[in-house]
């Protein structure tokens, strides 16, 4: 067969590139098979032996790949030339001219197979092309670089640790180097739903300046995710936080809010001040602030690994900045931290299995879900009555969530709620102080990538800012110390159990009231079948326990309220009740066919949620 110059280039073109622009996954074959076709051509052309019908068709090939093959060739006294040839036969001169026209032709083909991708290799942002997963999280510019991670063909889990790095940069009020919190990881090749410990607690030393700082767990507790459930380089993860510590990042609108609420304290600490204050007060959306020195720690911990942060001349600059700072976190305590890998606490409903942590408020979340998921008194309930019955099931759930209640489920708890018609059950309450307390600074975020790997955090500096100082020479905020077990967030995950396909990811932030609006939300998604975007816009309620009051948000329908007012509950109106991060597909991931996936984050707080259609 004999191509002409024309032929030989349209099918080159169209050989080579003819899955660049394919949409769906059958043009995407078809493609494929196409291009094998075509490599087959090539190959008979290139096996054909050399003659004079032959060589001009090779050279043909040749000339397309010839100016990028001209520095390729070899060169020198191993050239083959018309001058080094002029001596030698009409047949060898014909046969070594072929066999350079087919070795230009395969270099040439190589070259622009590999121009088909775009030039993307694994590891750089936009390596994978269409569906890539999602994101949410309470601040936009970390949930940008999650996305990045998993478009360069990054896990869930490498997406959740270049994340929480970029909000101890972005969102220091909730998330920090010297902070902590929990994870929940899920791998569908296995079937397992991983829960990881890493809490920010005191040290063994007591004194300092109040409030005690706590021994920094993030960092080793990314180290041990990643390790687990991770898949790109650890450097190439940690490289966008230390790029935005160093060269600057514009001041987000949730960082705004949370310096504006917490503008006192902030004025209050000299470094913290100089940081994101000044003299004319704290930073206003847009400002652009440089972290030097947390880039240096950042950087350090990027190119050395985790271990430098707790060992090491590194570990005794963090100890000495602590102790400077007035923290009370020794060199020792450093050394001796370690995450915890814990047993998460499940929860079957029908072919789905829902997974949650082993905090405070992971535990007030199981305990609402069994309530009115297992025992079904939600879905069987009228329009009218749901509001009634959530807001009885959560005093009873907080309460065994402050109980730290590890045992089976209490049948007496749900018989209890049985009695809808009768107004009002007065619940055992929790205490008054563990009601009223609300304490922000904590975060939360999830990550789902396309062979549905999830991963849902709350991350924590138990309290704004944490103990609002900053271990010096470090640009490290240091968390407060805490002895409970965190009853700021919880997360959960819902996997089917027998194909082992991801359904849904949550986690929710804001106080004790974001089990409640966790639940809340997954309830009116899964169970009630709402869209997705109203489950997450609808307005919440929550039960504080002591005193027996009901918050309600502002935009609750007069129809509910009037329900409330009627079973003798006491209500409150607020602002907002929980901040929920949610993602979920319908028919699971990962699925080669139509993904029906949402991901949202809420509208009460300034976040984002990114995904391929996003």
């Amino acid at each position: 067969m004999v191509f002409s110059i024309s032929v030989s280039r349209m099918r080159l073109g169209a050989c080579l590139c003819a899955d660049a622009g394919a949409a769906t996954s059958a043009i995407r074959t078809k493609a494929v098979a196409f291009r094998a076709n075509c490599r087959r051509g090539f190959d008979r052309v290139a096996r054909r032996p050399p003659g004079p019908d032959t060589m001009q068709a090779d050279e043909r090939i040749m000339r397309l790949g010839s100016l990028s093959t001209s520095r390729l060739l070899p060169l020198g006294k191993h050239r083959t030339g018309p001058r080094q040839r002029s001596r030698r036969s009409g047949q060898l001169r014909t046969g070594s001219r072929a066999r350079s026209a087919r070795m230009g032709a395969a270099v040439a083909i190589g070259l622009a197979l590999a121009g088909c991708g775009g030039g993307r290799e694994e590891g750089s942002p936009g390596f994978v092309s269409g569906f890539y997963g999602g994101a949410a999280a309470d601040e936009p510019r970390s949930a940008l670089v999650a996305r990045d991670i998993l478009s360069a063909g990054g896990s869930a889990a490498d997406g959740a640790v270049a994340l929480a790095f970029t909000l101890s940069v972005t969102y220091p009020s909730s998330a920090g180097l010297g902070g902590g919190g929990r994870c929940l990881a899920y791998d569908p090749r296995q079937g397992r739903v991983d829960s990881l410990d890493f809490w920010p607690r005191g040290g063994q030393a007591t004194g300092g300046v109040a409030p005690r700082a706590a021994i920094p767990g993030l960092v080793r507790g990314m180290s041990a995710l990643h390790a687990r459930h991770g898949k790109l380089p650890w450097q190439q993860i940690l490289a966008p936080a230390e790029n935005l510590a160093r060269f600057g990042d514009q001041v987000s609108r949730a960082l705004a809010i949370e310096l504006s609420e917490a503008g006192p304290q902030v004025q209050g600490q000299a470094a913290v001040r100089e940081l994101f204050g000044g003299a004319s007060g704290a930073a206003v959306e847009g400002s652009l602030v440089r972290q030097i020195d947390l880039a240096g720690v950042l950087g350090q911990v990027r190119a050395r690994g985790a271990g430098e942060f707790y060992v090491g001349p590194l570990a005794r600059r963090i100890a000495d900045g602590i102790a400077a700072a007035g923290g009370d976190v020794t060199l020792e305590d450093l050394r001796s931290y370690a995450p915890r890998w814990v047993e998460p606490q499940t929860i079957s409903y029908g072919f789905h299995v829902m997974s949650f942590a082993a905090g405070q408020s992971d535990i007030t979340a199981r305990t609402l879900v069994r309530l009115l998921t297992v025992e079904k008194k939600e879905e069987d309930t009228r329009d009218e009555q749901r509001a009634h019955l959530f807001v009885e099931a959560v005093a009873r759930a907080r309460l065994q969530g402050e109980n730290a209640n590890f045992g089976g489920f209490n049948p007496a708890e749900a018989s209890e709620l049985a009695s809808l018609s009768g107004g009002r059950t007065p619940p055992p309450m929790p205490s008054p102080e563990a009601s009223q307390r609300r304490r922000p600074g904590t975060t939360s975020f999830l990550v789902v990538d396309r062979e549905g790997r999830a991963v849902a955090c709350v991350l924590s500096m138990n309290g704004p800012f944490g103990a609002v100082r900053i271990a010096q020479g470090t640009g490290v905020f240091l968390a407060q110390a805490e002895t409970v077990t965190g009853e700021d967030g919880a997360a959960v995950l819902i996997h089917n159990a027998n194909n082992r396909g991801f359904i849904y990811a949550s986690a929710a932030s804001g106080g004790p009231a974001a089990p409640a609006a966790l639940v809340y939300v997954v309830q009116r998604a899964i169970p009630l079948a709402l869209p997705f975007e109203q489950a997450i816009r609808e307005p919440r309620l929550h039960h504080v326990g002591a005193p027996p009051l009901v918050l309600h948000e502002q935009n609750l329908s007069a129809g509910t309220r009037d329900t409330l007012d009627r079973r003798k509950h006491r209500l409150q109106p607020v602002q907002a009740l929980g901040r929920v991060n949610a993602m979920y597909c319908a028919r699971g991931l990962p699925n080669r066919g139509a993904r029906l996936c949402e991901v949202s984050t809420d509208p009460r707080g300034a976040g984002l949620a990114v995904s391929a259609d996003r």
